[in-house]
């Protein structure tokens, strides 16, 4: 914020999504053990591909932002991290956390390109922050934010993801919710049980 003062997310979803850029459910394998992978660019100085990584107000949350702009007093800013789906099918993390893995094509042929042609679930981690009295969303900024001052905050937008899944768990949601086309929400699995307790 303007005065430094840190603001605490309000809550943390993340999704594990497939079918999009042309991948199939019925392509999606499970995410190996140890695979490491980073989402967004942590020194970009612009903003970024709207489809990797926005911003949206819950309040409309129809409009992406490339840096979190005005958001009503009570609503949420969602901070969105699209992680890349396709793996090289080899290796489990690269020096720079990315070559191994690369986004789909997004224009035809669509789908997992040659060199990445795995296709995994999608990792989405979309991060909220309630909007308090007072707030100025132009003062906003990442700790990452390493640019000039002068530039809107919000363009180093990134994360890190490591599989952690146990595999008996993983195979569950994989193959009653991801691979069927089944929408299991934020915690269902798809065969009566919620992740963490009763959904």
């Amino acid at each position: 914020t303007r005065d430094g003062r840190p603001i605490g997310p309000s809550r943390m979803v993340v999704y594990y999504k497939t079918g999009y850029w042309g991948v199939t459910p019925q392509q999606v394998q499970a995410l190996p053990q140890g695979l490491r992978m980073l989402g967004g660019v942590s020194s970009s100085t612009a903003p970024q591909r709207l489809d990797v990584s926005h911003y949206a107000c819950s309040a409309d949350n129809v409009q992406h932002s490339g840096v979190p702009t005005y958001c009503p007093v009570g609503a949420t800013v969602d901070q969105v991290i699209r992680f890349p789906q396709c793996w090289d099918g080899r290796n489990l993390d690269s020096a720079d956390h990315r070559s191994h893995m690369s986004y789909p094509v997004p224009n035809y042929p669509y789908g997992c390109p040659a060199t990445h042609p795995v296709a995994l679930p999608e990792v989405q981690f979309t991060v909220s922050y309630t909007v308090q009295a007072g707030d100025d969303l132009r003062a906003w900024r990442l700790s990452s934010d390493r640019y000039d001052t002068t530039q809107p905050g919000g363009y180093s937008n990134h994360s890190d993801w490591i599989n952690g899944w146990k595999p008996d768990v993983m195979d569950v949601w994989l193959n009653r919710c991801l691979r069927t086309g089944l929408d299991c929400k934020g915690a269902l699995m798809g065969d009566g049980r919620a992740l963490g307790g009763t959904y």
